[in-house]
């Protein structure tokens, strides 16, 4: 019986947690008059994450609603529309759930996906790249927080000559970690194109 009402206790909270944080976006919104709407229904979806890290039901601000918004635009706007028509909340509150569960689903099955891939290349780079497998681990931590690059970054990442850098981006792009994107002998950009993919899924 006290566990159930502990969890009682907890399920409550969190639903109230949510509940705050959709009435948040619909009072944003509501500053149509003052605001533009697209702005500053922009501006609340950009801040649930951040509420529900404050609130702790989140350690960091992943949970990307926006692009769940964005591809059901005119369920969105629809039932925005039967909010301030019908005063329906449970509607609004019905799909804004389903959106937490749809883009809290899809941020896991990404976070699984990177997880595996640095496994896989973190192991190809012990296997591949020999003597430059230091370097190469060096570039590929700095290539999951910036997933672009050039020699001259990769020299001042690696802390290396130019010449090395150079030879080192040229073995990544044969193993297919890199890719050049400008076309251009100089001035050369290179993506992750990989990791890329994966978080634009």
């Amino acid at each position: 019986m006290i566990l159930w009402e502990i969890w009682s206790i907890f399920c409550t909270t969190r639903i109230f947690i949510f509940q705050r944080s959709f009435v948040s976006q619909l009072r944003i919104i509501s500053l149509k008059p003052y605001i533009r709407f697209w702005i500053a229904s922009r501006i609340g979806r950009l801040l649930i994450p951040l509420f529900l890290v404050s609130e702790e039901i989140l350690d960091k601000p992943l949970l990307y609603l926006s692009s769940y918004f964005e591809k059901n635009k005119g369920l969105y706007y629809d039932n925005l529309m039967v909010v301030r028509e019908k005063n329906n909340m449970l509607q609004w509150l019905k799909y804004f759930l389903v959106g937490i569960e749809l883009t809290a689903s899809l941020a896991v099955s990404t976070l699984s996906n990177i997880i595996t891939l640095r496994a896989k290349l973190e192991q190809d780079l012990q296997v591949n790249c020999g003597r430059r497998a230091a370097s190469a681990q060096l570039l590929l931590n700095d290539l999951f927080i910036q997933p672009a690059t050039s020699v001259d970054a990769v020299q001042r990442i690696c802390d290396t000559s130019y010449k090395t850098a150079n030879e080192l981006v040229a073995q990544m792009c044969k193993h297919g970690i890199l890719q050049e994107i400008t076309g251009q002998t100089c001035n050369r950009v290179f993506i992750f194109a990989e990791y890329l993919a994966i978080s634009s899924d």
